[in-house]
């Protein structure tokens, strides 16, 4: 099954928008967490967002190395291409 990265990209900064409460419009791929305004509760909320969204499984040190949109993009879309 083909993995649509742009259906991925607007769920991943949707969520984080929510979480966040940052308008969409601010967020990008290259948008940081940190820049965005997270702390380390909201990195682990967003973490168990993105795996109850796209019913995948982030391990603990993948979810540490998760820094930019674009990154958590593009590892949603390499589980979810398993």
């Amino acid at each position: 099954m083909a993995i649509d990265r742009n259906e991925t990209k607007d769920k991943v900064i949707d969520l984080i928008s929510e979480q966040l409460n940052v308008d969409k419009k601010n967020i990008n791929e290259n948008s940081t967490l940190t820049d965005l305004g997270a702390d380390s509760l909201d990195r682990v909320e967003i973490v168990m967002k993105l795996e109850e969204e796209f019913s995948i499984e982030i391990n603990d040190d993948m979810a540490q190395e998760l820094s930019t949109v674009g990154q958590a993009i593009d590892y949603v879309n390499q589980l979810r291409a398993k």
